[in-house]
């Protein structure tokens, strides 16, 4: 399954997050003679604190036994954290205060439907159709939450769902909790209460206009999932300034104010814009550079690719991140992009001497065309080694040991197929690099008792040139047996381990096996994905035929895997109309999200 969008969310759109200023918050609550344990005190980095309001507290208090007159209404959405909050909160609440409510339902209005309509007692979770939830909501700054009561109403609620739970978790500790066994009332020491998230700014301005005057407007497309981006843009700014611009699809019928910043595109953009932008990036490599450009009414974040158009926004954001008073200035520009994709092959060239040198050409030729960064091949025998030094080699450089070979006897260290690594010399060094048997012995040349071939994986740990990010990749080629494959799987991933490396790590390979596998599981439960769930793109359309897997994990940051390719196109074979290898290239592209200090 293509992976959804608390996926984009949690991994996607992460690198914008890692911009955002970590505010300080601060609840506002008046005071009680007891205040009750608060929800703001959990340990959460975005978790406001209490602190006092000096105003007078306006006291309100509901009938307990009036609860059973009361409908739970929650907003007529599909997500699941959200309605099994709700349901666990009615089941608290009428457990603590021994009543039964008229039960759940949602804002949805049906005319005649006694569940479907607007009562005249409820309980109102999360921003609805309600006049009251609209009312309450108008007060909520980004990032804000809490609880009201509103004449016969009584209103939860959060500018997001995951605020709405935390307002839910701060009903109960003060109010549930608080409540006194045996009394007549609930009683609300002051009627509102908002837990209040103190911004870096009071408001946003770029080159003079409050940024409450920009709309957010972008085109769908299927290269760059601008939804997600566009969400995360808007949190970003939230987060800064507590106003969230609105998001605008291009084309839709909403009405689109004249000060946009525009992702990918807009009507808004006029030839005179466009020309600005070409000119920019007359004669530079556009795939490497991120775009801004700035006129009067436009902002336009732009980038050729996922990770160009990811390091413009990342820009951006930044620019207000880093304002001393919020007022920004900002003009047009083209920059490197600051961290590029990572792309990576999985390449079994199939071992066959017979047509080796037939197929070299191809092989050579496939991997020049999608040019990876790192490419794990399999099957790589001796002549096919010394073929791949001498094709690739002017760009490549490789780390590995034949799996027939001795490990304390250097002169051996090239016998058998290989699992080597190759990877962009100008681009990359190695760190550390070792090659290790899937058996009981690993540091040595042997094989799993009930294994048909000697099994090995090689690892290397890469440093970036351009800027020192550091990666891992491992290689390997497992055997047919599950038995035995689910044991050199558990062997390489222990063999990870005691490396000590938590970043971003690869696992390229000829598996032999499909993703309904007990040793395919076993790299999920690690940790790993299989770039084909994990990609926006993906080129793949039957990942249940696939037995060769680049997967992907990283236990200390993020990524996004902008892009999954499978060789298996007419332009990827040979002359004679065949495909290189028995085996089609597998090829991924992934950016890292890198952490800001």
């Amino acid at each position: 399954m293509k992976n959804n969008f608390m996926r984009a969310i949690g991994l996607v759109l992460a690198l914008i997050m890692c911009l955002s200023a970590t505010a300080l918050v601060a609840c506002e609550k008046e005071p009680s003679p007891e205040p009750p344990v608060s929800s703001c005190d959990a340990s959460s980095d975005d978790t406001p604190a209490e602190s006092t309001n000096p105003a007078e507290p306006e006291k309100a208090t509901i009938s307990v036994e009036s609860l059973n007159n009361y409908y739970v209404v929650r907003p007529d959405v599909n997500n699941e954290e959200l309605v099994a909050s709700v349901m666990a909160f009615e089941k608290n609440l009428e457990a603590k205060l021994s009543v039964e409510t008229k039960g759940i339902t949602t804002d949805f209005v049906l005319p005649g439907n006694d569940l479907y309509s607007v009562h005249d007692y409820e309980i109102i979770i999360g921003e609805t159709n309600r006049e009251e939830s609209i009312a309450f909501a108008s007060e909520l700054e980004y990032m804000e939450y809490g609880y009201a009561v509103i004449g016969n109403k009584i209103v939860i609620s959060g500018r997001s769902i995951a605020d709405t739970i935390l307002a839910i978790d701060k009903f109960t500790a003060d109010i549930i909790d608080g409540y006194t066994s045996g009394s007549t009332e609930l009683v609300f020491e002051n009627n509102k209460y908002i837990c209040e998230y103190d911004h870096k700014f009071d408001s946003i301005s770029i080159n003079g206009t409050d940024i409450s005057e920009y709309d957010i407007v972008y085109k769908k497309t299927k290269a760059f999932h601008e939804n997600e981006i566009v969400e995360r843009l808007q949190d970003s700014i939230g987060r800064l300034c507590g106003f969230m611009p609105k998001g605008i699809l291009m084309n839709t019928t909403s009405n689109v104010k004249t000060k946009q910043i525009v992702i990918t595109d807009s009507p808004a953009l006029t030839d005179e814009i466009k020309a600005n932008k070409n000119a920019l990036l007359s004669g530079v490599d556009v795939a490497s550079k991120s775009v801004i450009v700035v006129d009067e009414n436009v902002i336009w974040l732009s980038g050729e690719t996922l990770a160009g158009l990811l390091d413009t926004v990342e820009k951006f954001v930044s620019a207000l991140e880093s304002s001393a008073d919020g007022k920004v200035t900002l003009e047009s520009g083209v920059s490197d992009i600051s961290n590029p994709a990572i792309k990576v092959m999985s390449y079994n060239v199939y071992v066959s001497a017979a047509t080796a040198g037939i197929r070299r050409k191809g092989v050579a030729k496939t991997i020049f065309d999608y040019a990876p960064d790192i490419i794990g091949v399999q099957e790589a025998s001796v002549g096919w080694m010394t073929m791949l030094k001498v094709d690739i080699g002017s760009v490549y450089d490789s780390v590995g040991k034949g799996r027939e070979s001795m490990n304390n006897n250097p002169s051996s260290r090239t016998n058998g197929e290989h699992c080597a690594i190759f990877y962009n010399k100008e681009k990359y060094k190695v760190l550390e690099t070792n090659t290790f048997w899937l058996s009981e012995t690993p540091n040595v040349q042997s094989k799993h008792d009930e294994s048909e071939y000697i099994r090995i994986m090689t690892y290397a740990i890469f440093e970036r040139k351009s800027d020192g990010f550091k990666f891992m990749m491992v290689n390997t080629h497992l055997d047919f047996k599950e038995s035995v494959k689910a044991y050199q799987v558990t062997k390489m991933l222990e063999k990870i381990e005691e490396t000590g490396f938590k970043g971003l790590t690869f696992i390229t390979g000829d598996f032999n096996t499909n993703i309904s596998s007990g040793s395919y599981k076993l790299m999920l439960e690690a940790g790993f994905e299989n770039t084909f769930n994990a990609a926006y793109i993906s080129s793949e359309p039957n990942i249940n035929s696939m037995i060769d897997f680049c997967m992907v994990r990283d236990l200390e940051g993020d990524y996004i895997v902008s892009n999954h390719h499978v060789a298996n196109d007419e332009i990827d074979k040979n002359n004679n109309g065949e495909f290189p290898s028995d085996h089609c290239a597998v090829d991924a592209s992934i950016i890292p999200i890198l952490k800001k200090d």
